[in-house]
């Protein structure tokens, strides 16, 4: 950050920044740095079905796996509403891992067909972006006491 406050602060014309533009993206590069290793961004849950209910499901379901991530020590978590950012969008997701300095991203769907949930989420190496994401798929019937956290691993 110095260097780019001292080139800002240069006596001659021609030693500054051209634009405030190129002054600010001085300063965000050296702030931002590189993603840790162990960083995770947890994007929205996608609503795949036609009931507007399982959006507030799917808005929950990464809640409920961004505030379990945090309680891992080591593990550094990008804030919701960071992630929350991206959602209805599509994002590529080395665009994500880049804007929130995260080298892993979590992504997956909703969906609700009757009485079944289908929840499918990924795991993305930002860094690997060629290889097969880790996978992983629960259905289930819905019922009354249907607590999904046991279900999904």
């Amino acid at each position: 950050m110095a260097a780019a406050i001292t080139k800002a602060l240069g006596k001659a014309p021609a030693d500054r920044f051209r634009s405030a533009g190129n002054f600010a993206t001085a300063l965000t590069v050296e702030v931002v740095g590189e993603a840790d290793d162990k960083s995770i961004a947890v994007l929205p849950f996608a609503n795949l079905s036609p009931d507007p209910e399982m959006e507030y499901f799917g808005d929950g379901m990464t809640e409920e796996i961004v505030n379990a991530l945090t309680q891992l020590k080591g593990l550094r978590v990008a804030a919701r509403t960071s992630s929350f950012w991206f959602k209805g969008k599509s994002p590529e997701i080395a665009e994500v891992g880049e804007k929130l300095r995260v080298a892993t991203v979590l992504e997956g769907s909703v969906r609700r067909a009757g009485n079944k949930l289908r929840i499918t989420a990924q795991l993305v190496n930002v860094a690997v972006l060629g290889s097969a994401p880790r996978h992983r798929r629960a259905a289930r019937r819905l019922s009354r006491n249907l607590t999904t956290g046991q279900h999904v691993r």
